[in-house]
C-alpha cells in the first residue's frame, strides 16, 4: 500500500484542566511538578472499571491504540462506550494494529464514518487480503513490511488519565473469557505523563504508516450495515451512573505521586526491514536501568526469549551479588505455541547465566486472589499477560514489552519507568507470592544438564508439567524452525 504521507497532522488536546478529569484526577498542593500520579491496575476487573469511569467522564478526548480490540462482550461494550461518548462531542481516535482485525474491518469502518470517530490501522495488509488465503499469501509476499507491528497498549481521556500496560481490549483480559484468563498488570497515570502518552499516541498517529481504517477496504459500508452498527451499539451503552463517580473518587484516593520516565519506540520508518539488528529504546532504556540494579531484580513476562547480549548482561549482575527472578509462562498455560517454542529453545543458556525461571501453573493457587468473576472455576486456565519488572524494590517497569526477541527488535512497544518504592514494593510482593510451589514450577539443571521442573509436594518432573506428549511434540516441531526466537 503507498504511505498515508498527504494528510494534515492531527494532534492531541493540550491538558484541559477545566474537565471534570482534570480537576478531580489534579495533583493536591505541594505535589513536586515532576511527579506524576499512578495507580495499579492489577485485576482485570480494577482495569475494566477503571476505563468505564474514564470513558463516560470524558468530555474533550479519547485517544485509544492497541494491538487486539476483539468483537467480544468486553469490546463491544467499550466501543458502545465510546459511541456514546462521541454522541455527546467527545473526540474519539482509535488506532489500531491491523496484523489482527481481519473481518472486522467493515464495523471499525462503520464507527469511522461518525462525525466524531477516527479509525486508523497501523501497517495494514492490503486491501484484498482482509483474511484467508489472500492474507496469508500477501504475509509471505510483504513479509519485511508486515512482520513488523505495532504492540502498543494505551488508553487517553482528555488529556488528563492515561492507562497504559499490556492488556489489549477483549474478554480473557477483563476476568470474563469461558475458557482461560490473563493474569496482566497496568497503571493509571494522571498528570504530565497523559500528556506525554497523548504526545506517544500523536507520532503514530500521524505516522505514514497509520492509515484511515477505509484505505483498508475495497468498498465502503453499505446504509444497512452502518444502521446495524450503530443501533447495536446503541442497544449495549448503559448510562452514566453513581458508579463511574465513585469509582473515579476511589481511584483519586489511590494516587501514588512519583517521578517517572516514559520511554516508546519509533514507529516505522519509509524504509522497512525485518533485518534484526538493533534493539529499540525500550529494550535500550529498561536494560540500562537493570544495569544499575545492586540487589534484585524481579521480571514477569508472558513470553521470556533472553537473547545472547541479554545473558551476558544476566551474567554479570548475578555474578555481583544481583538476584534474578522471573515468573514467565509454562507450556500448560501459554496461550502461543510458537512464542513456547522459541523460549525452549533458550531456557537451558537463560538458566545457566544466573537467571531463576518460574513457570506459571495455569491451576496456580492464587488464581482466586488475581481473578474476579469466578475466573478460576473448573475449566479455566491462567495465564500470564503481565509485562513488568521491579528493581531493587524501588524501580517499577510496567507497559507493552516483553523480555522476547519480537519486542526487543521488531514491534514497537511502549512502558514506564516508575521511581517508586511503594508501587514497586506493590508489584514485587505480587510476583514473589507467584513464585510460590504452589503457584508455579521452579526450573533447574541437573547434574546432567537437563532440565527439570519442581512441584509443590516435592515431585519432581523430567517434561512440561501438564501437558501431553503432542503438545510438547508440536513446541519441539515449532522450535526448528528458523528464527523462531522472533515469533
Amino acid at each position: 500500500m503507498d504511505q498515508a504521507s498527504d494528510r494534515a497532522p492531527e494532534r492531541a488536546y493540550d491538558p484541559p484542566h477545566g474537565t471534570a478529569l482534570g480537576q478531580r484526577l489534579a495533583a493536591p498542593a505541594g505535589v513536586p511538578a515532576d511527579r506524576s500520579g499512578f495507580v495499579l491496575l492489577d485485576s482485570g476487573e480494577d482495569a475494566w472499571a477503571a476505563r468505564l469511569a474514564l470513558v463516560r467522564t470524558a468530555q474533550q478526548s479519547i485517544d485509544a491504540q492497541y494491538y487486539i480490540w476483539n468483537e467480544d462482550e468486553t469490546g463491544r461494550l467499550l466501543a458502545a462506550e465510546m459511541l456514546g461518548a462521541a454522541e455527546r462531542g467527545v473526540r474519539i481516535r482509535v488506532l489500531l494494529d491491523d496484523f489482527n482485525v481481519g473481518a472486522k474491518a467493515s464495523a471499525l469502518a462503520a464507527l469511522d464514518s461518525h462525525p466524531q470517530i477516527s479509525v486508523r490501522l497501523y501497517n495494514p495488509a492490503a486491501p484484498t487480503a482482509r483474511r484467508g488465503v489472500p492474507w496469508a499469501l500477501g504475509l509471505v509476499a510483504d513479509h519485511e513490511r508486515l512482520n513488523r507491528r505495532m504492540h502498543n497498549k494505551s488508553l487517553t481521556v482528555d488529556g488528563a488519565a492515561t492507562v497504559l500496560g499490556g492488556r489489549n481490549i477483549g474478554d480473557e483480559y477483563f476476568d470474563r473469557h469461558p475458557t482461560f484468563v490473563f493474569r496482566d498488570l497496568e497503571v493509571l497515570g494522571v498528570g504530565s505523563v497523559a500528556a506525554e502518552v497523548a504526545d506517544a499516541f500523536d507520532l503514530y498517529w500521524n505516522s505514514a504508516w497509520a492509515y484511515p481504517v477505509g484505505a483498508a477496504l475495497r468498498s465502503a459500508p453499505s446504509a444497512d450495515e452502518l444502521r446495524q452498527v450503530f443501533d447495536g451499539l446503541r442497544s449495549l451503552a448503559t448510562a452514566r451512573d453513581q458508579k463511574s463517580d465513585a469509582e473515579l473518587a476511589a481511584l483519586a484516593t489511590a494516587i501514588h505521586w512519583a517521578p517517572h520516565r516514559l520511554v516508546y519506540d519509533q514507529p516505522l520508518s519509509s524504509e522497512v526491514t525485518s533485518a534484526p539488528e538493533t534493539p529499540q529504546a525500550v529494550a535500550v532504556a529498561l536494560a540500562a536501568r537493570s544495569a544499575q540494579a545492586r540487589r534484585e531484580i524481579l521480571i514477569e513476562s508472558a513470553y521470556l526469549v533472553i537473547g545472547e547480549e541479554g545473558r551476558q548482561l544476566i551474567g554479570s549482575l548475578t555474578a555481583g551479588g544481583v538476584q534474578m527472578n522471573a515468573l514467565t509462562n509454562s507450556l500448560a498455560s501459554n496461550d502461543v505455541l510458537p512464542n513456547h517454542a522459541a523460549y525452549a529453545r533458550v531456557r537451558k543458556n537463560m538458566l545457566l547465566s544466573g537467571l531463576q525461571i518460574h513457570e506459571l501453573r495455569p491451576d496456580a493457587a492464587a488464581c482466586g486472589e488475581l481473578i474476579a468473576n469466578d475466573g478460576c472455576r473448573a475449566g479455566r486456565l491462567l495465564s500470564v499477560h503481565s509485562k513488568a519488572a521491579v528493581i531493587d524494590r524501588e524501580t517499577l517497569f510496567v507497559g507493552s514489552f516483553n523480555l522476547n526477541q519480537r519486542s526487543i527488535y521488531l514491534n514497537t512497544e511502549i512502558g514506564l519507568l516508575i521511581d517508586s518504592p511503594v508501587l514497586a514494593g506493590q508489584v514485587a510482593e505480587g510476583i514473589i507470592a507467584l513464585l510460590r510451589p504452589e503457584n508455579s514450577w521452579a526450573l533447574e539443571l541437573d547434574r546432567q544438564g537437563r532440565l527439570r521442573w519442581l512441584a509443590a509436594d516435592g515431585v519432581v518432573v523430567s517434561h512440561d508439567p501438564q501437558t501431553s506428549a503432542w503438545r510438547r511434540a508440536k513446541v519441539w516441531l515449532l522450535s526448528l524452525l528458523p528464527a523462531v526466537e522472533y515469533f
